[in-house]
């Protein structure tokens, strides 16, 4: 899939802007404030209902006016889609080729977005939630039915937390009335994550051989205090009286992690350790960027559609060498490219024999320079 137009008004610093992109590489540059990031932050909207850069929706409409508007037209494989988002003041409206309605999640399901930011290098350091939220995001592109599961879990356990803070530690409960639904909901969440990073596993060692072929990086998925599917009940029941002492629950999906850890040599025996104890912020950057890579490889692999990869502050915190080799995997992966730098093209060696269109940004206007 790809981008094939973008239309933005009253986003940011950006009034008004229609781009018509390539479906591969597109280099948008400026100086700092110009209005490029926004850019990405538009498409970022569409695809993950958030910013990057804002906790608020409301702090993406520009100062002077009282609406934004994003629309996109989405090529894939065999359909094409018309998407558009508004917001003015805290009323949100959505479509879907005219059609109104769907949410955040009737467009996201029409687009597959991958995001390599400056803070990428927080998906190793950052906390579980983060983890969490990349392993979700890959699984609801591939899997039509784990929003659905994802939404009755956390439903359940809102229930079941809100139940738990209503009782007294004085008082001797003896049932748990919620064990059975939340252990079936939350096996089935855990099993859909582990599966996924089972298979996640070869594109990601893959994609890491390519990127730094020195660094021995595994990945597993941490049960959130269940161990496995058989334990799943067993263990929620263990935990009952801990759940009441402190009124929430205390084991499960929500509680779950993507462990990523660095082994010192090849030989086993030599130990590993977590890889955010372990690798500068660089290497750091190299192993996510090795999991977005793996993320859309296996998506391709699954659907037989590929993403969308989103590049702000492109060339930072990675020397020219790995550069060069990323560059390269989003080239063989055939993924279209959206990329913003404060440098002009000509500056970055590592796009000396890459096709890209380029687009000049300046106070929020978007001028579409001559292709590279």
């Amino acid at each position: 899939m790809h981008f094939a137009r973008l239309h933005i008004s009253g986003l940011r610093n950006i009034r008004s802007a229609d781009l018509s992109f390539s479906q591969g590489f597109n280099y948008i540059y400026g100086a700092n404030g110009a209005g490029k990031t926004a850019v990405l932050e538009a498409l970022h909207v569409l695809a993950r209902g958030r910013s990057f850069r804002a906790t608020n929706l409301d702090q993406l409409i520009n100062r002077n006016g009282e609406a934004m508007i994003i629309r996109a037209e989405v090529q894939k494989t065999h359909t094409q889609h018309r998407l558009g988002y508004s917001r003015a003041g805290t009323g949100n409206e959505f479509s879907v080729d005219g059609q109104r309605g769907g949410g955040f999640a009737g467009l996201a399901e029409h687009i597959a977005v991958q995001t390599l930011l400056p803070n990428s290098a927080e998906l190793i350091y950052g906390s579980p939630g983060e983890r969490r939220r990349f392993l979700d995001w890959g699984l609801f592109h591939v899997e039509h039915d784990f929003l659905h599961k994802s939404r009755r879990y956390t439903r359940t356990l809102q229930q079941r937390n809100a139940w738990l803070k209503q009782q007294s530690e004085t008082v001797q409960i003896k049932e748990d009335p919620w064990v059975e639904s939340i252990s079936d909901l939350a096996g089935q969440l855990s099993k859909a994550r582990a599966n996924y990073v089972d298979r996640l596993g070869a594109p990601f060692r893959a994609a890491l051989e390519s990127l730094s072929s020195d660094l021995l990086i595994d990945i597993e998925y941490d049960w959130g205090g269940l161990q496995s599917q058989s334990e799943v009940q067993k263990k929620m029941s263990e935990s009952f009286s801990r759940d009441v002492k402190f009124g929430s629950t205390q084991r499960g999906p929500h509680r779950a992690d993507l462990t990523v850890n660095y082994q010192y040599s090849s030989d086993e025996s030599s130990g590993h350790d977590k890889a955010q104890n372990v690798l500068s912020r660089g290497q750091a950057k190299v192993v996510a960027s090795a999991l977005m890579l793996a993320q859309v490889e296996l998506q391709r692999a699954e659907t037989g559609e590929g993403s969308v990869v989103l590049i702000d502050d492109f060339g930072a915190e990675l020397d020219v060498e790995h550069w060069n080799r990323f560059v390269r995997a989003l080239e063989r992966l055939g993924c279209q490219v959206i990329s913003t730098s404060t440098e002009p093209p000509n500056s970055q060696s590592w796009l000396n024999d890459v096709e890209c269109d380029v687009f000049h940004v300046e106070h929020g206007a978007i001028v579409a320079s001559k292709s590279k």
